[in-house]
C-alpha cells in the first residue's frame, strides 16, 4: 500500500464498511440515525410491526403510520416523505396523543411534516399518521421517508433517510378464496366467516370484500353465487418475499444483468410477462421473458449508491403481481487513472521544471502526487530515484542535476481508494555549461624593414 496513504486508509476502511452496511441494505425498514430511530408501518394493527407493502387500488386513502425510537427531551420533528404525484397525493396527517399539533409543507413530488410534541419525557411511541390517496391512474408506487430533523435541547440534529413503503396494485378479488383454482364449496364455508365485516374491523379481510366497497355483504354474496362452480385464473407468486434486493459494482457497463432473475410462478401455467416501474426505473432495464434487471446506465457509488423499483409480472390473463427491489451500488476502489507524461524542461545545469495535468478520476479527490526521475541512458538505464514529492500541486523543481543530462521524470497520482499507474516518461535536458571565451588571436609579427 502508498506510504502516504496508510494511516488515511485505516481511517477510511473503518467508515466505508460502516457506509457499506447501510448501503447494501437501502431497503431496510428502520434506518437507525447517531440519536433516535424512525420507522413506517402500513398495517392497521396497534403496535410497529414495520409492515412494508400494501395492496390498494385507486382512489383509496392508505395511512402509514411513523414510528419513533429514542426521543426522550425533543421538542419538535420534521419529516420529508417524497412520492411520484401520478401515483399518490399526501391527504393529510393525524396526531398520536405524544402530538400537541403538525404544520404540513407541499409541493407536487413531496410534503414536509413539522411535529410539536407534547411529552418530551416519551422515549418511542406513534408519532402520528400520514395519509395519502392514491389517484385513478395508480400501477404502484413507492413512498419514500428522505430525511429527518430532530430539535433536542435547543440542538438539532438532520440525518438522511432511506425508508420506504412499498404500494402495489390490488386484484379484484377472486371468489376463489382457498386458491385451488375452483369456486366450490370451502369456498363459501369461508365466505360465510367474514359476512357482514367492515373495513373498520379487525375480522374484516378486503378479499371477501368482491366488490371492493369496504363491507362484505348481500352484494359480494350475490356475486359469489354468480361465479359458483367457476374455474378460477390464479395470479402468479413471485418466488422471493418483499422487499427484495439486488447489488451492482459501481461502473459497470450498460446493458450487464444484475444479479439473479426476478422471478414468479404461475400456478395455471401461464406464460409471464415482467416490466419495472417505481422511482428508479428508467435508470435499469429488465428482460420481459425472464426478470432479469440489467443496468441501462452507468452508476457510480459516490454520486448514488441506492436505487428502488418495482418489478410486476403479468399472466396475461388478468392475474398480476407486484415485488419492491432495492438494488444497491457497491463501492469499487477507484485509484486515480494514469496520468499522461509530464512535460520536462530544464532550467540551469542542475535543475529542471517538470509539469503535469490530472489524470482522470471517478474516486475522491486526489491527495498528492509521486514524483521519480533518473538520467536517461539507452545502453544501461538507470533505477528511478524517488523525488520525496508529496503535494497536489501539479509542478516541481528537480535540483543537484547533473548538467548538459538528458532526465526521464514520470508522475503517479493517490486518492483514499488506492494509487495510479505511473504516467510514461517525459524527457528533458539540463543545460550545458556556458561556452568559454574564446582566445583572443595574437597581433601579427611585424615585417622586417627592406
Amino acid at each position: 500500500m502508498h506510504r502516504r496513504a496508510k494511516s488515511r486508509f485505516l481511517a477510511f476502511s473503518t467508515v466505508s464498511l460502516l457506509g457499506l452496511l447501510l448501503f447494501l441494505f437501502p431497503w431496510s425498514l428502520s434506518t437507525q440515525t447517531s440519536s433516535f430511530s424512525l420507522s413506517l408501518d402500513l398495517d392497521k394493527f396497534e403496535g410497529d410491526q414495520a409492515a412494508s407493502y400494501f395492496d390498494v387500488f385507486p382512489n383509496r386513502t392508505v395511512p402509514i403510520q411513523i414510528f419513533a425510537t429514542d426521543i426522550q427531551d425533543a421538542s419538535t420533528i420534521s419529516l420529508r416523505f417524497e412520492f411520484d404525484p401520478t401515483q399518490v397525493a399526501y391527504e393529510g396527517f393525524k396526531l398520536s396523543n405524544i402530538v400537541s399539533s403538525t404544520s404540513a409543507l407541499t409541493g407536487k413530488d413531496f410534503t414536509n411534516i413539522g411535529i410539536t410534541l407534547s411529552a418530551s419525557n416519551a422515549m418511542s411511541g406513534l408519532i402520528g399518521t400520514i395519509g395519502f390517496r392514491t389517484t385513478e391512474a395508480f400501477s404502484g408506487t413507492d413512498i419514500r421517508l428522505v430525511r429527518a430533523k430532530l430539535v433536542r435541547e435547543g440542538q438539532s440534529e438532520t440525518v438522511p433517510l432511506s425508508i420506504s413503503v412499498l404500494l402495489q396494485v390490488a386484484t379484484p378479488p377472486s371468489p376463489d378464496f382457498d386458491g385451488n383454482g375452483i369456486v366450490d364449496i370451502p369456498d363459501f364455508t369461508l365466505f360465510v366467516d367474514a359476512f357482514g365485516s367492515r373495513i373498520d374491523q379487525d375480522t374484516y379481510e378486503s378479499k371477501y370484500d368482491l366488490n371492493m366497497d369496504g363491507e362484505i355483504g348481500i352484494s359480494d354474496f350475490q356475486i359469489f353465487v354468480t361465479r359458483f362452480g367457476d374455474e378460477v385464473n390464479r395470479a402468479p407468486v413471485f418466488t422471493s418475499e418483499p422487499p427484495a434486493t439486488r447489488v451492482v459494482d459501481e461502473n459497470t457497463p450498460s446493458g450487464q444483468a444484475i444479479g439473479d432473475p426476478i422471478t414468479a410462478s404461475d400456478a395455471d401455467g401461464n406464460t409471464l410477462t415482467y416490466r419495472l416501474s417505481g422511482a428508479d426505473a428508467d435508470s435499469f432495464a429488465i428482460e420481459k421473458s425472464t426478470g432479469q434487471i440489467k443496468t441501462q446506465e452507468i452508476h457510480n457509488f459516490e454520486q448514488k449508491d441506492s436505487y428502488s423499483v418495482i418489478v410486476h409480472v403479468s399472466d396475461g390473463e388478468g392475474g398480476q403481481a407486484s415485488l419492491a427491489v432495492g438494488i444497491a451500488i457497491n463501492d469499487v476502489d477507484e485509484p486515480p487513472r494514469q496520468p499522461a507524461a509530464p512535460t520536462v524542461r530544464g532550467l540551469s545545469q542542475a535543475s529542471l521544471q517538470v509539469r503535469w495535468v490530472a489524470p482522470t478520476n471517478t474516486g475522491p479527490a486526489i491527495l498528492d502526487y509521486d514524483v521519480q526521475y533518473r538520467a536517461s541512458s539507452a545502453d544501461s538505464p538507470n533505477a528511478f530515484i524517488d523525488a520525496n514529492y508529496d503535494s497536489t500541486a501539479q509542478m516541481v523543481t528537480l535540483t543537484d542535476l547533473t548538467q548538459n543530462t538528458e532526465y526521464e521524470v514520470q508522475v503517479r497520482a493517490t486518492n483514499e481508494e488506492g494509487t495510479g499507474a505511473w504516467s510514461e516518461s517525459g524527457k528533458g535536458r539540463t543545460l550545458a555549461p556556458p561556452s568559454p571565451p574564446p582566445t583572443p588571436s595574437p597581433p601579427p609579427t611585424p615585417s622586417p624593414p627592406p
